[in-house]
C-alpha cells in the first residue's frame, strides 16, 4: 500500500556442499495504478559455505583404533557427573537425552559428560579421485562420514585433527576447530589419484602416544579393508549410520 513497506522471506535449500551463490531476484511493482509493470533486477553476488551433511553415527562406527593396537571406545570415556545441559546434535547418543528438560525447553536436550582424559583422535580421508560408475557419491560419502565424526568426536570433547590427501586442518578442539574442519571438507575436491594417500601420510605427520587414527576413503573398494599397515580398517559408510526411527 502507499507509504508501506512489506518483508518478503524467501527459503531455499542449497543441497550441494561448498562455496554457493546465491541467485539474483526481480522485484515488479505495478503500483500505483495497476497500469505500468516496474521491475528491478538484484544482483548482490552473494555466496554462502555449504556445510556437508551430518548424520547421526552407530557407536560401532565411533570405536577409534590406535596406531598401537589399543581401541579406546569413544561411549566408554565419559565421567560419571554431568557438567552441563546442551542442544541435542546430530551425533548425539539418544541414551544422553534429557528427557525433562527437553519437555520444558520444548527442544532436545542432552546431557553432556566430562571425559575422564582428552583423545586425539586423527580423520584421515583419503580424498584421492578414484574411477568407477559411483565415484562422484563415493567422494560425497567419505566426506560426509568424516564430517559426521568430527561432529560427534568434538561434541564429546576429543582433540581432533583432519589429514586428507592434499590438505591438512592441526590438532584443536572446541566449536572453532570443529568449524575449521567443516569448512575444509566443505571445499574439498577429489585430488591426484596419483598422489600420496592420506592414512600414509597422516601416520607420517601424527608421531607420539595417545593418537587413535580413524581411515575414512572415496574409495568403494577399500571400505572395510586394512590398509598396508597396521590393524585398523577403513570405516564402510554403509554401515556407519545409526536407523532412524
Amino acid at each position: 500500500a502507499p507509504r508501506r513497506a512489506e518483508v518478503r522471506v524467501v527459503q531455499s535449500t542449497l543441497s550441494v556442499r561448498g562455496l554457493q551463490l546465491l541467485p539474483a531476484f526481480i522485484v515488479d511493482s505495478a503500483f500505483p495504478f495497476g497500469l505500468i509493470r516496474h521491475v528491478a533486477r538484484f544482483d548482490d553476488s552473494l555466496a554462502l559455505l555449504v556445510y556437508p551433511r551430518v548424520r547421526p553415527l552407530r557407536a560401532s562406527a565411533l570405536e577409534l583404533h590406535a596406531a598401537s593396537g589399543a581401541a579406546p571406545q569413544l561411549v566408554a570415556g565419559e565421567g560419571d557427573e554431568y557438567f552441563t545441559l546442551r542442544e541435542y546434535q546430530p551425533g548425539d547418543s539418544i541414551r544422553h537425552i534429557a528427557w525433562r528438560a527437553s519437555a520444558r525447553l520444548d527442544k532436545w536436550i542432552v546431557r553432556d559428560h566430562e571425559p575422564e582424559s582428552a583423545h586425539h583422535v586423527v580423520l584421515a580421508v583419503d580424498t584421492r579421485a578414484f574411477a568407477g560408475p559411483h565415484a562422484e557419491e563415493d567422494f560425497e560419502s567419505a566426506v560426509e562420514l568424516a564430517a559426521s565424526l568430527a561432529v560427534a568426536l568434538i561434541n564429546r570433547r576429543f582433540i581432533v585433527s583432519l589429514v586428507t590427501s592434499d590438505s591438512a586442518v592441526p590438532a584443536g578442539g572446541g566449536r572453532a576447530q570443529l568449524l575449521k574442519i567443516l569448512e575444509a571438507l566443505a571445499l574439498v575436491q577429489p585430488s591426484d589419484p596419483t598422489g600420496e594417500d592420506a592414512f600414509s601420510k597422516a601416520m607420517r605427520m601424527q608421531e607420539g602416544p595417545g593418537i587413535a587414527f580413524t581411515l575414512v576413503s572415496a574409495d568403494r573398494d577399500a571400505w572395510g579393508r586394512r590398509p598396508a599397515f597396521g590393524d585398523m580398517r577403513v570405516l564402510d559408510p554403509r554401515n556407519a549410520y545409526a536407523r532412524l526411527h
